[in-house]
């Protein structure tokens, strides 16, 4: 009898062990989904969500949307915007992006999340002709573990493309360093790709800005040498006429800065995110620089302000950025790194996991070798 008794009281014991598990993982699960619905299985009613276009956005009647929508104070969405304020988009995985508008000093900036908002903050800034769309994949790999914020450029998406804005990339990057303050995110690693890396290296002039990137992954733009030949003509990319009908996407990805063929929802979605309403305009307006003008200001007033590590991460099949351009580059900041990745100008796509993994290594610490160049 005795030896029934202990045996039930050790069965006491672990139904209780276990039943104190199961209401800790019940707690954890309830504040990761008060966190705002960013990590969670994908519901049937929004299997279309996210792939390709959407079904329709006007009623847009599968639309779902955060139940954390206090997290920013909405703004107007840009006219011919096709989100709302807190509408989630299934990006893969189980990961939902959720997109936003916030106003910073006039102007309206659209952005997306995936992540938690507890954790590390990872600023995504995208090149020509993009959006927040092109790190998508990178978005589903890292939101797991930090909290991804993708930006559309102030002039691109379904940012403000306002022209009585400054769209320089003076402008610009100081507005998106004003943003950060307005969303309350003052500690960042930051990832850029081509004309986001321009604004990017902007940004380390901002007062005081250069102090809060703890590491920056910088991709796909000429740094300390000329930009390669062949290179893309300002004097084409300031008229608005080429923007037109979809005729820049479809001119840059039938070109030699594409080595793959991508999928049609893939397509349509560029089509969709470069086709907004007033971008011809507010874009074109970006380019009223040039290259060497660009090369001159980065290397006399910029660099200076790039102390925190800094990855070049490019591509080996750019035709107009080659390896032997980038070899020295790490030789011109404080402490920096070059990797290369087999893939065309937007390696993001083209090589979307091998790039999701050199990010996450490099924000974690972990330094590719050191290049020794003759």
């Amino acid at each position: 009898m005795k030896k029934t008794n202990r045996l039930h009281h050790s069965m006491e014991k672990v139904v209780i062990f276990f039943s104190l598990c199961a209401l800790l993982s019940s707690s954890i699960i309830a504040q990761e989904q008060d966190q705002g619905d960013l990590l969670a299985t994908m519901p049937d009613e929004l299997s279309n969500v996210g792939t390709g276009v959407p079904i329709s956005y006007e009623p847009y009647e599968l639309a779902k949307f955060t139940k954390d929508m206090n997290r920013y104070s909405a703004a107007q969405p840009p006219k011919g915007s096709f989100n709302k304020h807190g509408e989630l988009e299934f990006l893969g995985e189980n990961v939902f992006g959720i997109h936003w508008f916030v106003e910073v000093e006039g102007s309206v900036w659209h952005f997306v999340t995936a992540g938690y908002p507890q954790k590390s903050p990872i600023l995504m800034v995208h090149g020509f002709p993009e959006s927040w769309w092109g790190f998508h994949d990178q978005m589903v790999e890292l939101a797991k573990d930090y909290y991804v914020i993708s930006v559309d450029q102030l002039g691109y998406g379904q940012s403000d493309k306002s022209l009585k804005q400054d769209l320089t990339h003076q402008g610009v990057a100081k507005s998106l360093v004003n943003l950060m303050d307005k969303i309350v995110v003052y500690k960042f690693d930051m990832v850029s790709h081509d004309r986001g890396s321009c604004i990017a290296d902007n940004m380390m002039e901002v007062p005081g800005a250069n102090k809060r990137v703890t590491n920056w992954i910088r991709m796909q733009q000429s740094f300390n040498e000329p930009h390669g030949l062949p290179r893309p003509s300002h004097e084409n990319l300031a008229d608005p006429k080429n923007y037109k009908d979809g005729t820049m996407i479809t001119a840059t990805y039938n070109s030699a800065w594409v080595s793959m063929q991508f999928s049609p929802d893939h397509m349509d979605r560029l089509y969709k995110e470069f086709g907004t309403e007033g971008i011809a305009e507010a874009v074109a307006q970006t380019y009223d620089t040039s290259f060497d003008i660009e090369l001159d200001y980065r290397k006399k007033n910029l660099i200076q302000y790039m102390t925190m590590p800094i990855l070049f991460l490019q591509a080996t099949e750019d035709p107009a950025q080659r390896e032997e351009e980038y070899a020295r580059s790490p030789d011109f900041v404080k402490d920096g790194y070059v990797k290369f990745v087999e893939a065309n100008h937007f390696s993001a796509t083209e090589a979307a996991e091998e790039v999701s993994i050199a990010i996450r290594d490099f924000i974690e610490g972990k330094r590719p070798p050191k290049l020794i160049v003759d």
